[in-house]
């Protein structure tokens, strides 16, 4: 996988990510990481890249065309569009189900375009990404909340307050994966006897583990199968949720959460258990928010 991070401190990141296990990870060819300077593509004598707001005000705002050039820079060296991880402070923990679904790309571009003591803005970038591919998920990051209702002027899939990047950087990761999801349809494979099957994902209501067997049930039809439920679910989108260490739901097909059980919309009930009860109601509020 190729790393491709726009800053204006690429010695920063040069120099962290030659060390412990991304910079073994490096030396085994096993990633790249490019730092790129927006200041290359600041075409004025001192390579400024910030500007005073629009119509006046305190603070300073990164200008939109340096960050733009930029990332189109990378796009023309690649030969296509990769996705963006548009960096902000705010998040959740990133975990490994989100490594596993990013890792599946080539290249990943992250934005990071905050300058030291001073206001962020990327709003009019933003603008300029969802002009060229309306598919690029955008996550703005910045610690001054007055820009929270600006950004609706743009596609964007998230806003992050910086100073509570670690509660919902992960969240608008997985906001940023979910609406990929929907463009394009994904299937879940599995073994039946000797006989290899291919269903939709979206045509699945829920998969339940009994003993050494799966059942997997959709909406006119169950299969039955001997491959373990982890297996099964990391082929599956991320809007499928392990409620019960024996099911997992697809919250498309939810119309209720209680706490010790969801309905689907076939009346249907199944149990949640306590201990994944808090992250099925998260799930679950954060996909009726959409």
């Amino acid at each position: 996988m190729n790393f491709h991070i726009l800053t204006l401190f690429p010695e920063m990141i040069e120099q962290g990510m030659n060390t412990s296990i991304i910079g073994r990870a490096i030396a085994g060819g096993y990633l790249s990481v490019n730092a790129v300077n927006i200041r290359d593509y600041a075409f004025n004598k001192h390579q400024k890249v910030d500007d005073y707001p629009y119509g006046g005000g305190a603070g300073m705002l990164m200008q939109a065309e340096p960050v733009y050039l930029a990332y189109e820079s990378i796009q023309q060296k690649l030969g296509y569009r990769p996705r963006v991880v548009y960096l902000t402070p705010q998040g959740s923990v990133f975990h490994q189900g989100i490594a596993r679904e990013m890792a599946q790309e080539k290249d990943l571009v992250f934005l990071d375009i905050e300058l030291e003591d001073k206001s962020i803005s990327g709003i009019d970038l933003g603008q300029m990404i969802n002009s060229r591919n309306p598919q690029t998920q955008l996550i703005f990051i910045s610690q001054y909340l007055e820009y929270a209702s600006d950004v609706y002027s743009t596609k964007h899939t998230y806003f992050i307050n910086k100073n509570r990047l670690n509660d919902y950087l992960a969240d608008a990761l997985h906001a940023a994966l979910k609406n990929l999801d929907t463009g394009r349809k994904q299937y879940l494979t599995f073994k039946v006897r000797q006989t290899q099957l291919r269903i939709p994902a979206d045509n699945i209501l829920y998969l339940e583990r009994n003993l050494r067997e799966t059942f997997i049930y959709t909406g006119n039809k169950t299969y039955t199968t001997r491959d373990k439920l982890s297996e099964l679910q990391q082929q599956l989108p991320s809007f499928f949720v392990c409620c019960h260490r024996s099911f997992l739901v697809n919250l498309h097909a939810v119309t209720s959460l209680h706490h010790a059980e969801i309905i689907l919309n076939n009346g249907q009930g199944i149990p949640v258990s306590r201990a994944h009860y808090d992250d099925t109601k998260k799930a679950f509020s954060l996909l009726m928010l959409r």
